[in-house]
């Protein structure tokens, strides 16, 4: 694949886990804003949050490599 292509893989595999985290991100937002915090489902936002961070760190980690 030539670089301009290996890019747009990139980016699209990058979109997946940022749309995650923002949309874990504003499901907290809208508990913390509700007064509805209920720490079991809390917890598991932030840990979907984390999955998607490492999924990210891996697609970046794998980019520097290849270079």
């Amino acid at each position: 694949a030539t670089p301009e292509q290996k890019l747009s893989i990139l980016g699209n595999e990058l979109r997946t886990p940022v749309e995650v985290i923002r949309g874990y991100a504003s499901v907290i937002k809208k508990h913390v804003e509700s007064n509805k915090v209920d720490p079991t489902e809390i917890l598991n936002d932030i840990n979907q949050i984390g999955k998607a961070a490492d999924k990210i760190k891996k697609l970046l980690d794998e980019l520097i490599q290849s270079r």
